[in-house]
């Protein structure tokens, strides 16, 4: 990956849409990691359109974003985070279904951000949507 070699980057915005179809892509983020590491100066990353396959594989990257219903492993992913929701596991069962969904959702990016800033120890700002 040639933007690999700039390593006086500090910006950096990447766009998963696929033109053609105007749909979202999954970015491998274990290979950006790969080759985004050596961007030594890197403050700001952005993944613009970025998706991850959704955990019911009946599920398209689409529909799992529009119906933002709880599935398989949502319900333990969301209670991932005490440091910044407290202790779920009474309140999460009078949860809506949409409710869970974006807990686990916004769990799974900052996973995603947090090993990113790990191999990235400029990096001061990301964006995952």
């Amino acid at each position: 990956m040639a933007i690999g070699a700039i390593t006086s980057l500090e910006q950096l915005k990447l766009d998963a849409t696929d033109l053609a179809t105007l749909n979202y892509s999954p970015i491998n983020h274990v290979l950006m990691r790969t080759q985004l590491r050596r961007l030594r100066s890197l403050k700001e990353l952005a993944f613009v359109s970025d998706t991850y396959t959704p955990i019911h594989r009946a599920l398209t990257e689409d529909v799992h974003y529009a119906i933002r219903s709880a599935q398989k492993g949502d319900y333990e992913a969301a209670q991932l985070r005490p440091d910044l929701d407290g202790d779920l596991r009474v309140a999460i069962k009078s949860m809506s279904d949409a409710d869970v969904w974006e807990l686990s959702h916004r769990n799974r990016m900052l996973v995603v951000a947090e090993k990113n800033a790990a191999i990235m120890p400029s990096l001061e700002w990301a964006y995952l949507g």
